[in-house]
């Protein structure tokens, strides 16, 4: 959607335009696929949650019973 006073793009030139960014979108998504893929979350152990926690609010927390 253009601005108000500018003329809207032939539509060859958006279709070109369009098509460039599809193969773009999937060349991107080929290379993910090819590095591994998505990122998984992984669940923190006691030790890396206390550490995290105390990182997060910048002091030493005991959370971890001793």
């Amino acid at each position: 959607m253009p601005p108000k006073d500018e003329p809207r793009p032939d539509p060859k030139a958006a279709f070109v335009v369009v098509e460039w960014v599809g193969a773009k979108l999937k060349e991107a998504e080929k290379l993910a696929r090819m590095s591994g893929g998505r990122i998984l979350m992984r669940r923190l152990n006691r030790q890396e949650y206390a550490n995290t926690v105390g990182d997060l609010f910048q002091g030493t927390y005991s959370l971890i019973p001793t």
